[in-house]
């Protein structure tokens, strides 16, 4: 039982963090500009490549990222 709770609390900051990771470095990168579901859509090109979005996104991502050291730091054995 102990292992499961272990598991699941290094599974959910694993997630967490590379979730984390992945918005904070994503809105900075060719992947994001070369973006196919956007092409050709003139008032949603403006907003995903403005910084301003860009920004908002990355700021997802540290919150994400806080989260999941957070709960690094914040995991007790249950009972």
């Amino acid at each position: 039982m102990i292992w499961a709770a272990r598991l699941a609390a290094v599974a959910e900051v694993l997630f967490f963090i590379e979730v984390g990771m992945i918005l904070m470095l994503l809105p900075w990168t060719n992947v994001w500009v070369k973006n196919s579901l956007v092409a050709g859509h003139e008032l949603l090109e403006t907003i995903v490549y403005s910084g301003f979005f860009r920004g908002m996104v990355s700021g997802l991502g540290l919150i994400n990222l806080g989260y999941g050291v957070r709960a690094a730091f914040k995991y007790q054995d249950p009972v």
